[in-house]
Order: C-alpha cells, then structure tokens, then sequence
C-alpha cells in the first residue's frame, strides 16, 4: 500500500510542477500578479530593517509551504472527485443498461 502512496504523491507531484510552469509560462495574469509579489518582497526587504530580514524569509517560506499543501491537498482532491464521478457516471450507465434487458 505504501508504494501505491508513494506513487500517487509522485505523479501528483509531476503533474502540478507541469501545471506549475505551464502557469509561469503562458498564464499572463499569473505571471503579472507573481512579478507584483516579487516587487512586494523586494521593496519590503529593502525597507525593512536589517534585523528583519530573517523574518522576512521565514515569513516567504512558511507562506510558501502552505501554498505547496494547498495545492497538493487541492490536486488530490480533484483527482478523488474525478474517480468518484468516473465511477457514478459508470455504475448509472451500467444500471440504465441493466434496465432495458
């Protein structure tokens, strides 16, 4: 069971880096509101006090972190949906077959 865990999570893992730079890439709205964070950081990092950075960064990496969670709790998610609508939309076809014979 393990090794089929270890194999979702490196598919899903694959499939949202594709879909990761896919976005970075051809997503203009995206890429705008990613270069605005960028800008963000950067002003408040020249800003801030020296003695601030430090937290800064924890700040950038913890955000970063929950992202990544939320995207991969999200992606499981819609794969689980989509198994369980391949599976309802199956049986009903199967149980409308059943019915006309």
């Amino acid at each position: 069971m393990k090794s089929l865990e270890n194999t979702f999570q490196i598919l899903t893992d694959e499939r949202a880096n594709h879909v990761s730079s896919h976005l970075r890439a051809h997503h203009d709205q995206f890429k705008l509101l990613s270069h605005k964070c960028t800008d963000y950081f950067n002003t408040l990092k020249t800003n801030l006090p020296d003695d601030f950075h430090d937290l800064l960064f924890q700040y950038e990496e913890h955000m970063n972190y929950l992202h990544s969670i939320s995207q991969d709790l999200i992606y499981k998610q819609g794969l689980k949906d989509g198994a369980g609508l391949i599976k309802y939309l199956f049986f009903e076809q199967f149980n409308d077959f059943s019915k006309l014979t």
